[in-house]
């Protein structure tokens, strides 16, 4: 198994559409043993506002094997960024194979920047 650190996602989503941010990749290649599925690490969450004088606030939600929705899955909810400010969250969480993570932006003037380690 390899691991590799990377920025895992950048996205600016549209005004109040629930967007994958991000997916954990399926492992791939021969002799791979479906025994230890591909895992990701998110080191951090950084979130930041670009409008200069309107507050936004996001949703994040965690669906695990990309399940429905459900009320559940959000680790963050309405979650409030004043104008030109930056929310940096260092969060520790592991994701496996097919788990998902998807943002949504009330106003559409928030991007999402979410760093952390793969291992294939």
């Amino acid at each position: 198994m390899a691991d590799t650190f990377k920025v895992l996602a950048q996205l600016k989503p549209s005004s109040a559409t629930a967007t994958t941010l991000y997916t954990v990749p399926r492992r791939e290649g021969t002799g791979v043993n479906s025994q230890f599925p591909a895992q990701t690490t998110i080191s951090s969450l950084v979130v930041c506002n670009q409008d200069s004088s309107t507050a936004d606030t996001f949703r994040v939600r965690i669906k695990v094997k990309n399940a429905g929705d459900d009320n559940k899955q959000f680790i963050y909810y309405d979650k409030n960024v004043n104008a030109k400010d930056t929310l940096a969250v260092v969060i520790g969480i592991t994701l496996s194979e097919s788990d998902v993570i998807e943002v949504y932006a009330t106003n559409g003037t928030l991007s999402f920047n979410l760093f952390g380690v793969e291992t294939t």
